[in-house]
């Protein structure tokens, strides 16, 4: 599938987090996707107290565009992926897609609760259930979802969720190589090939390149 560019009078859109990827990283992988230009509005964690309440929910990210407000990453990204040509065509279609998409922030709420735990005695708890039970069987698993969808997570083909699949694995794997020795993907090919594939698309690679400057 070709990249869909959105013609837009630059800058049109503004994207507000905190500075770092977090939640922001699959909107600005899928901005990059469809060549939308924004501007960055970086988020200080000291300033954020008084920021909060100009806020819809309280939370980051935020996305201007179009003259609206839009919250909630998942929320933002699926609005991007149907904007972009990366959604399905049907209401099953577009469940398989939330579902992978739910699966994947799953993965991201079990990782980040390891690394943010303070306990010691919790932390090693946990720790041996994410290495040991959980990572395996759901990796597992969603590896072989991908080899199913011939190196996709939904409908055999590109999705939004595998651009968010690719730019949660971008950030994730930072905060899982801080608690854990080797690469989150380590042994899981079809998802290899998928964030592969993804940083191969040529407005997500020129993008990548331009932010690692």
């Amino acid at each position: 599938m070709g990249t869909v560019e959105i013609e837009m009078e630059p800058p049109s859109a503004s994207l507000t987090y905190f500075e770092l990827p977090g939640l922001a990283e699959p909107i600005r992988w899928l901005l990059a996707y469809g060549k939308i230009k924004y501007v960055e509005n970086p988020i200080s964690f000291h300033i954020w107290g008084a920021y909060k309440g100009t806020t819809p929910a309280g939370q980051l990210p935020i996305l201007k565009i179009h003259g609206k407000v839009l919250h909630q990453s998942m929320a933002i990204s699926r609005y991007l992926g149907n904007i972009l040509d990366l959604a399905g065509k049907t209401p099953l279609e577009n469940w398989e897609i939330d579902a992978a998409v739910d699966t994947v922030t799953d993965l991201r709420l079990k990782i980040v609760a390891c690394s943010m735990e303070q306990d010691p005695v919790n932390k090693v708890f946990l720790t041996d259930a994410l290495r040991n039970e959980f990572l395996p069987e759901f990796l597992g698993n969603l590896d072989n979802q991908a080899r199913i969808n011939n190196g996709h997570l939904a409908l055999n083909k590109m999705t939004w969720a595998d651009i968010v699949f690719a730019a949660t694995d971008y950030f994730l794997n930072d905060v899982y190589t801080k608690t854990f020795p080797g690469e989150l993907l380590t042994g899981y090919s079809n998802l290899i090939k998928i964030v592969t594939r993804v940083k191969k698309i040529p407005a997500i690679k020129k993008w990548l390149e331009t932010k690692s400057t």
